[in-house]
């Protein structure tokens, strides 16, 4: 999903990965669970543009795909993905050490996971949407 706020040119691009258990394996095509993520230009960052771009794909996968639990992550040290996540109702759930190479700092860095469930998002969603 490709997000763009038409008004002053901005793209952000959100990832939204459908994964069922079949067995032993997970296939693709089929939503059970999803996970997504998000970057954004440096210079954009703490504009609320994420949270708009965020709330949009939350509100997606609850309501039109009939998702029951989100997940995500933020690298160890971006406390602003961190303050956004946890601003739309994420919690904590645990950490992938040296998962994924970062692509700002070209370093393996640790994830922090998070998640966030329907009533969970269902909360804290006509604050945001207020905003």
């Amino acid at each position: 999903m490709i997000y763009q706020l038409s008004t002053i040119g901005i793209v952000i691009t959100l990832c939204l990965l459908k994964l069922k258990w079949k067995g032993k394996f997970f296939i693709f095509a089929c939503v059970v669970y999803l996970c997504g993520g998000i970057w954004i230009n440096q210079n954009y960052q703490g504009k609320g543009y994420g949270i708009e771009a965020f709330s949009r794909k939350i509100q997606f996968a609850f309501n039109e795909l009939n998702i029951r639990k989100l997940e995500n992550g933020y690298f160890k040290g971006n406390e602003g993905s961190w303050k956004m996540q946890e601003k739309l109702g994420y919690k904590k759930e645990g950490l992938r050490r040296k998962k994924y190479i970062c692509l700002a700092t070209g370093k393996e860095e640790d994830e922090i996971l998070t998640g966030l469930f329907k009533e969970e998002w269902l909360k804290v969603k006509e604050k945001i949407l207020e905003e």
